[in-house]
């Protein structure tokens, strides 16, 4: 029985062809191949929101980001690295994460994140292991979902 072969089997003409029959088991596997990375991000980011918002003052979100965000509810992900990256703002998150391995993951997320919502022409690589580290970092302080 023909099955679906992921693009890339099959070239015609130069161009990728899907070849065999298409199943809704098929099309629902490759949507979650898709989406995975897009819902791991949005988890990472309701986490961080959460316990920034709950630990750290407007006022010091101000000032670490230059004035660009007043608050926790303002932030984006990219912002989070601005925020964490003084050691001082890092520990009032209260949380037993290296401050320098916890700030370089979030940077790795928030360059992917970047990449992903700015829809580059440019192939995004399979950087998909930076964001199940910084998740699975967030799942061991944070257990909330």
């Amino acid at each position: 029985m023909p099955t679906f072969q992921p693009v890339g089997d099959r070239v015609f003409g130069g161009r990728a062809q899907i070849a065999g029959i298409v199943t809704a088991a098929d099309l629902t596997n490759r949507f979650g191949e898709i989406a995975r990375p897009f819902t791991m991000i949005e988890e990472c980011e309701r986490r961080l929101h959460r316990r920034v918002k709950s630990r750290i003052a407007p006022d010091i979100i101000e000032t670490a980001t230059n004035k660009r965000h007043k608050d926790a509810d303002s932030l984006t992900f990219g912002a989070y690295v601005h925020v964490f990256k003084d050691e001082k703002h890092f520990l009032l998150l209260d949380w037993p994460l290296d401050h320098a391995q916890f700030v370089q993951q979030v940077k790795d997320v928030a360059g992917i994140r970047n990449k992903m919502m700015h829809f580059s022409p440019d192939p995004i690589p399979n950087e998909w292991g930076a964001i199940d580290g910084l998740l699975a970092m967030l799942h061991a302080v944070d257990p909330l979902p």
